[in-house]
């Protein structure tokens, strides 16, 4: 929950090593989605995929497992990848408990992303002033 009380979801680790893009996503644009689609069709997981930056095509498959976790689909029976939309209405009263509870919410963390050249960067700066110091603890002692 977002401090504006707003409802994210956001995938952070999986158990299968599979890649994933760990933006944060509006349950509301989620749930717009999801009830777009013609009435009485299934729900797979590439409806999601427009809302998402495009990392990964894993990801809306792990938000369908989300949804699923937090009961607002369920598969549909001897049907692959095909789900059906729930109530949300117990969902949205355990977060509203949550909401008026004593904890408050933290906004989501933003992600810091440093690239391949400033890593390599940092990388042959610290060798640098290794070397340095190296060199100086070696002057140091040969003169002492």
């Amino acid at each position: 929950m977002h401090s504006d009380s707003i409802i994210h979801l956001r995938i952070t680790k999986n158990s299968g090593g599979g890649f994933f893009s760990d933006e944060w996503v509006k349950y509301a644009d989620i749930q717009a989605v999801l009830k777009e689609r013609s009435e009485n069709s299934p729900i797979m997981s590439h409806f999601i995929s427009p809302l998402l930056l495009g990392k990964s095509s894993n990801t809306s498959g792990f938000i369908m497992a989300v949804l699923s976790h937090l009961k607002l689909i369920r598969p549909l029976p001897k049907k692959k990848r095909l789900h059906e939309l729930l109530d949300p209405g117990p969902f949205l009263d355990t977060v509203e408990k949550m909401m008026s509870s004593d904890v408050k919410p933290k906004a989501p963390a933003k992600k810091t992303v440093r690239s391949n050249t400033a890593k390599k960067k940092a990388a042959v700066k610290a060798r640098t002033k290794k070397k340095a110091t190296s060199r100086t603890n070696k002057t140091a002692s040969s003169r002492g």
